[in-house]
């Protein structure tokens, strides 16, 4: 509780009073000490958390001009030759893949060494557990995108699969013999 209480006392100048207001507060109990502590460290623990989320895991985004055109290989794929963090990739589309896959001897090319398990069962074809990490650069001819994260598989045929998280930020047009990727 607050205790208001009128404080007269003489000025400075001759014969003045002057009328102020003195505010008596009560000691605060430990109960109140401690919630207020805690909720100053968890307000710093939120807003550290939302500066490491936005420094080290920037948002995914998308950019270039032009095309890209993929011909159809024997094999009935198409593949791309590109950069994975500057690093010269093959990237095969696999439009059946939920994220963008990359072999171990791929990632470890370009730099990619720390990554978190996940269980993967429904998100990657034929991989039940992997390694999920977040690339810096992927580029396709003009093509770039930033901060899209990829699973590290540790046998895959080829460098790396561009899967739907990174194709759905792409325009496809495909005929029977090719493929174009452009920017939406």
């Amino acid at each position: 509780m607050t205790d208001f209480r009128r404080d007269r006392r003489r000025g400075k100048g001759a014969g003045e009073w002057s009328d102020t207001f003195m505010v008596c507060r009560r000691k605060p109990s430990q109960t109140e000490r401690h919630v207020t502590k805690l909720f100053l460290w968890g307000t710093s623990l939120v807003l550290l958390a939302a500066t490491v989320s936005y420094v080290f895991y920037p948002r995914q985004e998308a950019y270039g001009k032009g095309y890209v055109d993929l011909a159809r290989r024997a094999d009935g794929h198409f593949y791309a030759r590109g950069y994975l963090n500057g690093h010269q990739a093959v990237f095969m589309v696999d439009s059946g893949s939920a994220m963008t896959t990359i072999s171990r001897q791929t990632a470890d090319k370009a730099g990619i060494f720390s990554c978190a398990e996940r269980n993967l069962e429904r998100i990657v074809a034929g991989a039940d557990r992997g390694c999920v990490a977040r690339t810096s650069v992927i580029q396709i001819g003009e093509l770039v995108f930033q901060g899209a994260e990829a699973v590290i598989v540790p046998a895959q045929p080829v460098d790396a699969m561009l899967g739907t998280d990174v194709l759905s930020m792409m325009k496809i047009e495909q005929d029977e013999s090719f493929l174009r990727l452009s920017l939406r």
